[in-house]
C-alpha cells in the first residue's frame, strides 16, 4: 500500500511539472478567429481516448476496480496549449461489472490546470481460445473549461495475452469530439475525428496491485498513459 500511494505521489508530481501552464487561460491567451481548433480538438479526443484501457482486460462481477491514470499527448499544434510540447492530465476511474451479461461500467473524471471532464464507459471481453481476450469498450466524457466545452465519443477494441505477471495488449480505437467555444469573440466549434492504435503492457507485481504503460499513435498527435490501481 505504502509503494502504491508513493507511486500516486510521483506521478501527480510529473504531471504537475508535465503541465505548468493552466490549460484554460493557456487557451484564451493564444485564442484568435484563425486559430488551429481542430488540431486543438483532435489533441483532446486523444487526451481522454488513450485512457479507454487502463487494463487488457475487463472486470467481472463482483469485483471493483479502482484507481488513477496518467494521460499525455505530443500536440499536433501546441499553440492553443501555451507552447507545451507536452499536455498532460491525471484521471480517476472505478470500474465494476454488472451481473449476468458481463458487462463492465467505467466512472472517470478528472479537475486539473482549469480542465475538468466527466466520463462513463461500457466494456465488454471474452475469451478466444482461453489464450488471447479481446475487450470492447464504448466512452462518452463531457469535458469544460472556463472557456469551451467539449463533448468526446470513443469506440475502441484490444486484444490481450495474460501471462504470468504481465499482460500485454495491442488495440485500436476512433475518438470523435465536439468543441463549442464560450465566453469567447468570436465563438467557434469544431467536429472532428480520427483512429487511434495503442500498444501497452499491464503487470501485477502483487495481489489486487495492477499498473501499465501505453503508447498511442494517430494520423496527428502521439499520445502515453499509465496509471496504477487497485482490484477486489
Amino acid at each position: 500500500m505504502k509503494k502504491l500511494l508513493l507511486s500516486l505521489m510521483v506521478l501527480c508530481l510529473l504531471a504537475t511539472y508535465g503541465q505548468a501552464g493552466n490549460i484554460a487561460d493557456n487557451f484564451k491567451a493564444n485564442y484568435s478567429a484563425s486559430a488551429n481548433l481542430s488540431a486543438y480538438n483532435s489533441d483532446m479526443n486523444t487526451l481522454l481516448g488513450v485512457a479507454d484501457f487502463h487494463t487488457g482486460k475487463g472486470a467481472t462481477f463482483p469485483g471493483v476496480d479502482f484507481g488513477a491514470t496518467f494521460s499525455a499527448v505530443k500536440p499536433a499544434d501546441d499553440k492553443l496549449f501555451g507552447g507545451d510540447d507536452l499536455v498532460l492530465i491525471p484521471v480517476i476511474y472505478a470500474e465494476t461489472a454488472i451481473p449476468y451479461i458481463n458487462t463492465g461500467v467505467v466512472l472517470r473524471g478528472t479537475t486539473f490546470n482549469g480542465f475538468n471532464s466527466t466520463g462513463v464507459g461500457l466494456k465488454y471481453h471474452f475469451d478466444v481460445l482461453k489464450l488471447v481476450n479481446i475487450s470492447t469498450a464504448l466512452f462518452y466524457d463531457h469535458g469544460w473549461t472556463t472557456y469551451y466545452t467539449t463533448d468526446h465519443y470513443s469506440a475502441s477494441v484490444v486484444a490481450s495475452v495474460g501471462l504470468v505477471v504481465v499482460t500485454p495488449f495491442v488495440g485500436v480505437g476512433y475518438d470523435f469530439g465536439h468543441l463549442q467555444t464560450k465566453n469567447l469573440d468570436p465563438n467557434r466549434s469544431t467536429h472532428d475525428g480520427s483512429w487511434r492504435t495503442t500498444v501497452g503492457v499491464n503487470f501485477s507485481p502483487l495481489p489486487l496491485l495492477h499498473g501499465y504503460v501505453s503508447y498511442t499513435k494517430t494520423e496527428y498527435n502521439q499520445g502515453f498513459n499509465g496509471g496504477v490501481g487497485l482490484s477486489f
